[in-house]
């Protein structure tokens, strides 16, 4: 009975963590699918001799600096009017302005633009098209990530994990099929996927909303209380991939690449089957070693070395990166300090990258030998590496200071203290009074605040059905009605 009693609660625990996915999948998933597409790796390409990336990565930059500075005005960008509508011009804006010079290389459309080019020189005009929307892209990214920051936040750990994991490997498949369009239909997705990303973005919000979800209290702290040990992690962490993203082998690297997907695929795996089980803490710790190995690896002659070391610095990175996300919305929930002021500082310290391939580049142009900006490389991403494992060891696990006061954290599946005392109300009341594992289930759905009918769509089981278990339920616990259920639940 205890087998199939705990076999029960773990479908319902996996089943509840993938409650609202669909919204979440969809919106992060396109976002990112239209970043790859339109800066990452455009096909076909921009064209205009102008590095877009580079633009769209100081831009975002600037952006989330702007959004730091005025978070405490602001303090949620959801609940504001201007937020929605003005993320789906920029990125909608993007996709245009980036699109306008490839019409310059097709003949047929030459004609068109004929009397409206006359006298302009078409590469100014392909440049500053170009510029403009790498401008409009930038700062609609950074956006758009904040809102999605805040709206996940509302999510357990688990499940902000679980979403954020799965939503990059469905990006990844997204990127794999336009990629394989032609023209006229990989321009039109990049206009489909942004206003995807926005309208799934806005539907999860809202649907949040209507659930009277717990809201993050606005920050009255001051800027030294924040965690600034992680956002220097995240600074070195970025600075020391820039480093070796040039020597990347292809189909790894940090957007929606293949390693990527693979990484994110072994993490939501793990998060999903084993999340009652897992430390975040843990799970902090043994990302650094895989970095680690990989930056250390790619000198080795050969394709062995090369691509796995590639693929273990990419997988380290998006390991790193999601748990220090995962940390921030920890101390969020924790401490009311607005996510909104906490993913403005972590997104700055993307620009750490393109300061990292700078810093690389100035290497290769030094004049030294091959070997000697090697050896160069190495012994700065070994100081570099270095310095985040002093970060992270030196603290004893999550309940030390990162710039704030850690209390205890759990294990990654942690709830909120009043779903967690519930559900160990449900388990000693399971457990006591012998319920079967459908009854268990449906025990577990009442703790939540569900009444009948939603009980029914969410196992799809018929009315009478429910009744039947229900009057079990209550013949059981010794109770006569649903307001007796739920005062024993303690549910409101």
């Amino acid at each position: 009975m205890n087998t199939q009693t705990n076999t029960s609660q773990n479908r319902t625990r996996r089943r509840i963590q993938l409650e609202g996915i669909g919204a979440f999948l969809l919106a992060l998933g396109c976002a990112r699918a239209w970043l790859t597409l339109l800066f990452v790796a455009p096909e076909p390409p921009l064209g205009a001799d102008i590095d877009a990336h580079r633009i769209f990565d100081y831009f975002y930059f600037a952006a989330a600096l702007c959004m730091a500075l005025c978070a405490r005005r602001i303090s949620s960008l959801g609940d504001t009017k201007w937020a929605t509508p003005t993320l789906a011009i920029l990125m909608l804006s993007a996709s245009f302005f980036c699109g306008v010079p490839t019409l310059f290389e097709n003949e047929g459309e030459q004609a068109f633009l004929t009397s409206f080019l006359q006298g302009l020189d078409r590469t100014m005009l392909s440049f500053s098209s170009l510029f403009v929307g790498s401008v409009f892209g930038g700062v609609g990214f950074c956006l758009f990530l904040l809102l999605w920051a805040e709206t996940l936040s509302h999510m357990s750990l688990a499940k902000i994990a679980l979403f954020t994991a799965l939503s990059q490997v469905f990006a990844v498949v997204l990127v794999y099929f336009c990629q394989g369009f032609d023209q006229t239909r990989f321009f039109l997705a990049l206009f489909l996927l942004p206003a995807i990303a926005v309208l799934a973005l806005t539907h999860a919000w809202n649907r949040i909303k209507a659930q009277d979800e717990h809201t993050i209290a606005p920050c009255n702290k001051s800027w030294s209380s924040l965690p600034w040990k992680l956002i220097l992690l995240t600074a070195i962490l970025c600075f020391t991939y820039g480093l070796r993203s040039h020597q990347l082998a292809e189909g790894a690297g940090m957007h929606s690449s293949v390693s990527t997907a693979m990484a994110m695929a072994v993490f939501a795996g793990f998060v999903y089957f084993l999340s009652d089980r897992i430390s975040l803490n843990a799970l902090v710790k043994s990302a650094l070693p895989l970095t680690l190995c990989g930056f250390l690896l790619i000198p080795s002659e050969g394709f062995l070395g090369t691509v796995v070391s590639s693929y273990m610095i990419s997988a380290g990175y998006s390991f790193m990166t999601l748990l220090v996300a995962l940390m921030l919305y920890d101390i969020s929930k924790r401490f009311g300090i607005m996510v909104l002021l906490l993913f403005c500082l972590k997104n700055a310290m993307q620009v750490f990258v393109v300061w990292g391939k700078d810093f690389a580049s100035m290497i290769e142009r030094s004049g030294l030998a091959p070997g000697t900006q090697e050896a160069v490389l190495i012994i700065i991403v070994v100081a570099l590496i270095s310095s985040m494992a002093f970060i992270l060891y030196s603290e004893k696990g999550l309940t030390s200071t990162w710039g704030v006061k850690f209390i205890e954290t759990d294990l990654l599946d942690e709830q909120g203290r009043e779903e967690k005392a519930r559900t160990t109300l449900c388990d000693h009341l399971s457990s006591k009074h012998r319920l079967s594992p459908r009854e268990d289930e449906i025990l577990r759905l009442y703790a939540q605040g569900l009444n009948g009918p939603q009980i029914e769509r969410e196992l799809f089981i018929a009315e009478g059905t429910l009744k039947t278990h229900t009057r079990h339920i209550y013949e059981k616990l010794g109770i006569s009605n649903r307001k007796e259920l739920y005062a024993l639940l303690g549910v409101k």
